[in-house]
Order: C-alpha cells, then structure tokens, then sequence
C-alpha cells in the first residue's frame, strides 16, 4: 500500500510540473504574439507572469529582454541577459547579441564591442555577433574592422539580407565600387520591398553614377578609384564608368532616377565586366558575388534582375513591367532559387 502510494505521489508531481510547464509555455506565446503586434506592455506582463512560475525560464528571460530592448528599457534587458549568459545554457549566444544591442543604443560602443567579442569568444558561428559587431563598428567609423566583421558574416549566412547590406555599406564608406555594389545588389534580390530596401537602392543610384560628372553638352569626366594597380575590380569600375558617360551623354539630367532602361544597361555592363574577372585573390565572398551575378547575366536574367530589385522604388512603372514580363521574372526567380544549391 506504501509503494502505491509512492507511487501515486511521483505521478502528481510529474503532472503539476508538466502542467506548470505548459502554462509557462502558454504565457510566453502570448507574450511573443502580443510583441509581434506592438503591444509591449502587453508582452512584458505575459512574460513576467511566465517568470514568477519559473522564475529559472531562460525563454522569458529571453523574450523578455528582446521588449525591453524595444521599449528602451536596455538597462533591464541587460539584467536579464547577464543571468542567460550566467547560466550558460540556451540563448546564451542570442542574449550577447541582446546584451550588446543594449550597451550599443546606450552610446555605449566599446561595451557592446567587448560583449560581441566575448561572446565569440564561445560562440564563433554566430553570424548575428559579426553582424551586430560590423553595426557597431560601422556606426563609429571604424570602416576596416567593420568590414571585417561583416565578411565574417556573411561567409556564415550568404542569404541573410542585413549582413550582405552592411558587408556593402563596409565598402561604400571606402568608396569602393563594385565591391559596395555587388553585396547590396544580393541583399536587393533578398529583400526590396523594405523601407530599408529603399535606402539601399538609393545608395545603388549613387554608385552607378559615381565618378562621372557632365559640365557641358560634350564635356564629361570620368574618375576612378585605384586602390592598387592589381585591384581585379578595376576593370568593372571603369566599364561602369564608361557606360555611366554613355548614359549621361543621352540625357537632359545627371540621375538615373525611374530610368529603369538606364539602370538595366548599366548593369549589364557590369555584369559583363564580371564574365572575364580574374579572380585570384578575391576572398570567397567576393568569389560567390562575381560568379553569381556573372552567371546571372549569361544566363539572360539582367534585366529581370533589374527591375525585381528596382521595386524598392515603389514605382507603378517597376509593378507594371513587372506584371507585363511575368514570364521573364519567374525565370530569374527559379533561377535564384536553385543557384548554389
């Protein structure tokens, strides 16, 4: 009778945990949907009424410390964060991306460097610590080691858009060509439809146009960017260049703007440039982007391409080329989808 007793007792037990623990998972899943549709406060009761059953949840710690980053409550997520990272078990990666986040928006950079680096430290994989690292970096006009840091990401995710992005933003502020253009143009066929998306292309008008400057009706200049004689870019610089003069020369203004033809030109003299790259010393980035869109351009998608990153713009003229060539845009899309893979 004792040993049934016993026995009884362990399985009351075991059914109040499991019951505690689906609870907690409950109210952290409201948490997360009442985060998701912007209503924190919300989220912050969710996830702190999933604490005070278990106080040891290292998810509501987690999801916790993501609102309050929203919200700007970072000292508090950083409290949470330390705890995650303390016990040393799940989301101890995600909470040193959280925690550096935090010391970050605090203006505190050199902080949020050292939590990035400590927690490669134990978790070199993580692309978000490169990524976040490269931000900081960036944001402090530290240019090469941001660049550095965005490589190291985006060798570890190719296919996530904020790191290709900021890998070509690395560039930009170097005032590096094709090198910015070639990762922010992987990032516009990930992703265009953004308001960040819309920045990016921006960015891309500004760089096809680089280094051209139109005085008169037969004046043009040219300028371009050596870094070093052996740059294998350089080659793509001036036919961009070139083809940039060509585009000025046949227009009343100096901005590739809704020019849509214009653009896809331009980058079909890229692309081409890219064809016959010799690609001794290139990283294996940069080996993935020219084989990639050099390919892209042999296989006929160029203008596709074009215009599908071109609906950054919103433009009724890019939805209506893209309705009107449907055909054209679902092969590049296949085409995309099955590179590399």
């Amino acid at each position: 009778m004792k040993r049934f007793v016993a026995i009884l007792f362990f399985v009351s037990l075991a059914i109040t945990a499991f019951s505690q623990s689906s609870d907690v998972d409950s109210l952290i899943n409201q948490g997360v949907a009442f985060h998701d549709e912007g209503r924190y406060d919300e989220a912050i009761d969710k996830f702190e009424k999933a604490l005070d059953l278990d106080k040891k949840s290292v998810r509501a710690q987690y999801e916790l410390a993501n609102t309050f980053i929203v919200v700007g409550r970072f000292d508090d997520a950083i409290e949470y964060t330390d705890k995650i990272i303390k016990a040393d078990g799940r989301y101890a990666d995600q909470a040193f991306t959280l925690k550096g986040t935090a010391l970050d928006m605090q203006n505190k950079p050199e902080k949020a460097i050292k939590t990035y680096k400590k927690g490669l430290e134990k978790f070199p994989d993580v692309h978000m610590l490169w990524f976040n690292l490269s931000v900081t970096y960036l944001k402090n006009n530290n240019y090469q080691e941001g660049e550095a840091a965005a490589a190291k990401a985006v060798a570890l995710n190719r296919f996530h858009p904020g790191s290709n992005q900021i890998f070509g933003y690395a560039h930009y502020y170097q005032h590096r060509k094709s090198q910015s253009l070639l990762p922010l143009y992987h990032f516009l066929i990930l992703e265009n439809k953004s308001k960040r998306a819309a920045s990016v292309y921006q960015v891309v008008l500004e760089q096809l146009g680089s280094g051209v400057k139109k005085k008169g009706e037969n004046d043009i200049t040219i300028s371009i960017n050596v870094n070093s004689l052996s740059d294998p870019f350089n080659a793509a610089d001036l036919a961009l260049g070139m083809s940039a003069v060509t585009a000025l020369a046949t227009s009343d203004g100096t901005t590739l703007a809704n020019d849509y033809t214009k653009v896809a030109k331009l980058n079909a003299s890229f692309f081409e440039a890219l064809t016959t790259m010799k690609q001794e010393g290139l990283d294996e980035n940069f080996k993935f982007y020219v084989a990639m869109f050099a390919d892209l351009h042999q296989k006929g998608h160029t203008e596709a391409f074009s215009y599908w990153i071109s609906r950054a713009t919103q433009d009724d003229k890019v939805k209506t080329w893209i309705e009107n060539n449907e055909e054209k845009v679902t092969k590049f899309v296949d085409w995309y989808n099955a590179y590399g893979k």
